[in-house]
């Protein structure tokens, strides 16, 4: 079912620019035909005074409208994680009735939002909205696995109705596990397996917290791919993003 509802994209992002080019690049090509306020919260303190910034926010489709969120606080080297004061910096600017959420870092096909829309009006009383099946790469040592999620979907994954978006800033309260905890909050769920997204790892600038997306913890449950084969099944063309 095809829907033309307009939509929020939140992005929290800081110090990771290689990765929010291709953010960049693939939200710019999403091609949902309703209207898309992408809001990007910028925690980075390097960033504050960049000359550039608004030249790499200008973005080539006019049903997106961008808005960049310099919140309050400052994430600089050994700061620790700051996922969840960004999401709630965001929050009170989401104008419309349905928020996903693009990791800065992540791959996401052309198909992406129009298919989380499709999903969200199949199924009108979901309130989270998600696909459980991640999939991540990591790009310095050539390697992917299944996550097999078991009861929650991953933030990258993952869209919120409006009468949510009250949950999500009680567990924004906490900075660890904001996805698990969401997806297991009260609100009525919808697993589907939407695709479209790899949880991509490893690339340049600040890193996250993805302790269990690290291969030395448990390399039995990654597997190899020294060609990029498996990548360009998985991401197509878009694989010579990731070459270099």
């Amino acid at each position: 079912m095809f829907t033309d509802q307009a939509v929020t994209l939140v992005t929290p992002t800081g110090s990771r620019p290689e990765a929010f080019a291709l953010c960049r690049k693939y939200v710019a090509r999403q091609n949902y035909e309703g209207a898309m306020q992408w809001l990007i919260v910028d925690d980075s303190v390097l960033s504050l005074n960049d000359p550039d910034v608004v030249s790499r926010l200008t973005i080539d489709n006019p049903r997106i409208t961008v808005e960049c969120i310099k919140p309050p606080h400052h994430w600089t080297p050994g700061s620790g994680d700051t996922l969840a004061l960004n999401l709630k910096a965001a929050i009170p600017h989401i104008m419309h009735d349905v928020v996903l959420f693009i990791e800065d870092d992540d791959w996401y096909g052309r198909d992406y939002v129009k298919s989380m829309m499709s999903a969200f009006a199949e199924y009108p009383d979901a309130e989270l909205v998600g696909d459980p099946n991640s999939m991540y790469y990591h790009v310095t040592t050539h390697r992917w696995r299944y996550m097999q999620n078991k009861g929650h979907v991953s933030l990258c994954q993952t869209g919120l109705r409006r009468s949510g978006y009250g949950r999500l800033f009680q567990v924004c309260a906490r900075p660890d596990i904001i996805d698990w905890r969401l997806w297991n909050s009260p609100l009525k769920k919808k697993f589907l397996p939407v695709g479209n997204v790899i949880g991509i790892k490893g690339l340049p600038g600040r890193s996250g917290i993805g302790i269990g997306h690290r291969p030395e913890r448990n390399p039995e449950l990654w597997n190899d791919d020294t060609s990029y084969e498996a990548l360009e099944r998985f991401v197509g063309p878009d694989v010579m993003n990731y070459r270099q």
